[in-house]
């Protein structure tokens, strides 16, 4: 799913900060975070491919800026 997604200053600030908190969970090493972070991606989105796929009339939502800051705020 290719989709840009514009951030007001606000969501880019809590971006960086769970950009910053992950990074330094992998102490410091930026590569091996960016890493981890695709390989939790491809998993993630793995797992909402087999839920669409599970049912046949669900329809694909453009993602909520809102609730994608809750999720950041709790890593």
């Amino acid at each position: 799913m290719h989709q840009i997604v514009r951030l007001n200053s606000c969501e880019e600030a809590v971006l960086d900060d769970a950009a910053d908190r992950f990074i330094a969970k992998h102490k410091g090493d930026g590569r091996k975070a960016l890493k981890a972070m695709m390989v939790t991606n491809a998993d993630l989105n793995d797992q909402l491919e087999r839920i669409i796929s599970a049912r046949p009339g669900a329809r694909r939502r453009v993602p909520d800026p809102t609730r994608i800051e809750r999720q950041l705020s709790m890593i």
